[in-house]
């Protein structure tokens, strides 16, 4: 199973599994991650990718390793912040702003909503992962924004930087992403 072309976790699998290669002609495609899980679920044969917030109890992640032979590791937040889980990604969100121009207030503040302690906790509700305190320490001053030390245990070390456009987007969460679901084995439930 896999999402269809518009979704950008299709994207990121295309790009880091295939290699920018083709899908076989007879995956079924779907309408987004959701769907993919959904259809896992329902087919015991069934194997698909989706982002870690979409999991259910009636998949399960796949551990995986960056090549045969090589350490599987889970989809755990520590896996995911140190990169030992080869399918992380941050998930962006996109501002339409000129260079030379202010940003938009009301879109300052949804940033600012976005990054904050609320809006990351949010996203932990949603399953996925915060961002850390160091990506949104950078994120913030190379949009310009006043610095505001916060303290919070959903902030967690990073290791590595993802190249971007500071003008033009901003981290809003850690996700392991694409990972691969299939049904949980049949002795046990949720087993990530």
């Amino acid at each position: 199973m896999a999402a269809n072309t518009e979704s950008g976790t299709h994207d990121f699998f295309k790009q880091a599994v295939l290699y920018n290669g083709d899908f076989k002609d007879d995956v079924k495609e779907q309408p987004g991650s959701a769907e993919v899980v959904t259809m896992v679920a329902s087919d015991k044969y069934a194997i698909g990718y989706s982002g870690i917030g979409y999991k259910t109890d009636g998949v399960r992640a796949v551990p995986l390793a960056v090549s045969a032979g090589r350490t599987c590791y889970d989809t755990s937040p520590a896996a995911t912040y140190s990169n030992d889980y080869p399918l992380a990604r941050y998930l962006y969100i996109y501002l339409n702003k000129k260079q030379d121009q202010p940003l938009d207030p009301l879109a300052v503040e949804f940033v600012k909503y976005v990054v904050s302690k609320d809006g990351q906790t949010r996203t932990l509700q949603g399953g996925f992962y915060p961002i850390t305190k160091e990506d949104r320490v950078k994120d913030l001053q190379l949009l310009g924004f006043p610095l505001r030390q916060i303290e919070h245990p959903l902030f967690h070390a990073a290791q590595n930087e993802t190249r971007r456009q500071p003008w033009l987007t901003t981290r809003s969460s850690m996700c392991s992403s694409c990972a691969p679901a299939i049904p949980p084995a049949r002795s046990s439930r949720n087993v990530s």
